[in-house]
């Protein structure tokens, strides 16, 4: 567990069916797990924005927008990294999504997460939804149903993992 950590978080990320958390709530932890460097927190302005979405030739789901917005790029503890904009203010999960289109990455997902080699997190444009996508094939798997989802189950999985290490 991190200094700064209010303990009382613990226990709504390690309780498997625990709800969503409310949006403010959702990003207020996520400020207070952030460590110095963890996140770019880039100037992303609408008109940087519409440029993305006109390149991808829809709009970005609102959840992510405020994700971009707010925090830029970046993720907790080291245990994943959210792909968004970089502090000299490059697209990252479109260049990362244009390097898979040749390997068959649908048109209407965006690379958000690169997990490894054979798969990565995708951000469904059209639905908001975040599936796990195989390089090579056109196999999908329904992941979470909200960009918000996401974020929450990945720093649940970031904070069990860190308490298993020992890692504060």
């Amino acid at each position: 567990m991190t200094k700064d950590m209010n303990p009382s978080m613990i226990s709504a990320y390690t309780e498997k069916d625990s709800p969503v958390m409310e949006e403010a709530d959702l990003l207020s932890e996520l400020e207070a797990l952030e460590h110095h460097g963890d996140f770019t927190h880039t100037l992303v302005t609408e008109k940087l924005l519409h440029t993305f979405e006109k390149e991808i030739g829809h709009r970005l789901p609102e959840q992510y927008r405020r994700f971009l917005k707010e925090f830029g790029e970046g993720g907790i503890l080291g245990a994943f990294v959210i792909l968004g904009v970089n502090d000299i203010r490059e697209p990252v999960f479109l260049k990362a999504s244009r390097e898979y289109r040749p390997f068959g990455l649908p048109k209407e997902l965006i690379i958000i997460e690169e997990c490894d080699d054979n798969w990565n997190y995708c951000l469904n444009v059209w639905t908001g939804k975040v599936v796990a996508w195989r390089i090579g094939t056109n196999i999908l798997s329904n992941e979470y149903d909200s960009f918000y989802d996401y974020l929450e189950g990945r720093m649940k999985e970031a904070l069990e993992t860190a308490g298993a290490l020992g890692v504060s």
